[in-house]
């Protein structure tokens, strides 16, 4: 006789994928919690970001209103030369009328305050207007004061030191059309601002 060997019994597939598969559903009850937490972090990090977000605008709106003048020095970083001629009429014009008003000396902080300029492009144009003589630094009071009465500054005058150096004194305008122009241009304007002086700018 031939021994026979003996065969494992055979699994139950059907049984073990059964058993499996209870145990998913069984854990699928605890996904929810386990996912709402990290829904709870996102949450919180956007709530973090909305926070700081309010927190830095506030900050910098009270920055811009304690400092008015920061905002105007971006924009006019590189001032063209019709925008200096106006700041510098309007520092010259607020000066005047502060002395007319009693107060002969100001400080370039407060001009800055009072006409929205930066304070950088205020000491620049006083550092111009003293090396030309129409300001100059007082020490008691302390601050900026005219040199010479209002009425005895000219509109063209002043003018012509905000716009810079002048053309050497052997110019000739007839040497070029684009030279004869500019030449017509002051000569024009000194026609219309005749008469004109600080004290009438500052009427």
């Amino acid at each position: 006789m031939r021994p026979t060997a003996r065969s494992a019994p055979p699994v139950e597939k059907d049984g073990l994928g059964g058993t499996g598969f209870a145990a998913l559903v069984a854990g699928s009850a605890s996904y929810p919690a386990i996912y709402s937490s990290f829904a709870i972090l996102i949450l919180f990090f956007i709530w973090l970001y909305i926070a700081w977000l309010i927190v830095l605008v506030g900050a910098e709106v009270a920055h811009l209103h304690q400092y008015p003048t920061i905002s105007t020095e971006v924009v006019f970083e590189t001032p063209s030369c019709r925008l200096r001629e106006w700041q510098g009429l309007q520092l010259l014009v607020e000066i005047a009328r502060r002395y007319f008003a009693g107060r002969p000396t100001s400080h370039p902080a407060e001009l800055a305050t009072h006409l929205r300029m930066p304070l950088s492009t205020v000491e620049e144009l006083v550092d111009a207007l003293v090396q030309h003589g129409l300001l100059l630094r007082a020490a008691e009071p302390e601050g900026i004061a005219l040199t010479r009465s209002p009425e005895e500054v000219s509109a063209v005058e002043i003018l012509d030191i905000l716009r810079g150096p002048q053309p050497p004194a052997d110019f000739d305008p007839s040497e070029s059309a684009v030279a004869e122009l500019i030449h017509r241009r002051e000569r024009a304007i000194q026609q219309v601002m005749e008469g004109a002086t600080l004290k009438s700018l500052a009427a």
